[in-house]
């Protein structure tokens, strides 16, 4: 398992368990731009601050960083699903270099798609 480790300004290490998920301190990265290439991200906030992490591998799991994600860009060649676990809930798809700074209340072709701030518990990428 390649689990990666980053250190927070406060000397704590966060691990992200049983994934290949790298975590960051909620004070870095505040801007779309600075997610990776080939990643997919995740901000605690609106508009790209508190930034929680990257993967470029699906996550069964987001662990105790579920239910915090208000904000994604989907930095990866694929179309990644985003996904809630409210009965009758659909997936959300982000495609390609895509993005969604306000999870709160998407809104697609002029159709809201609903309200995924802070419920999304897991994401695919499909390849």
């Amino acid at each position: 398992m390649n689990v990666k480790r980053i250190a927070t300004t406060a000397g704590a290490v966060l691990l992200a368990a049983a994934s290949c998920m790298t975590v960051g301190s909620s004070t870095a990265s505040a801007a779309a731009g600075d997610c990776p290439t080939a990643k997919f991200c995740l901000w605690e906030n609106a508009n790209y601050s508190g930034f929680l992490g990257y993967s470029e591998y699906s996550q069964s799991s987001l662990g105790y960083l579920q239910s915090k994600v208000s904000s994604v860009k989907n930095n990866t060649a694929y179309t990644v699903l985003i996904c809630v676990p409210d009965p009758g809930a659909e997936c959300l798809a982000i495609q390609a270099g895509k993005s969604e700074g306000d999870l709160r209340s998407v809104v697609r072709n002029g159709v809201s798609l609903g309200d995924f701030d802070n419920k999304v518990t897991t994401f695919t990428v499909r390849r």
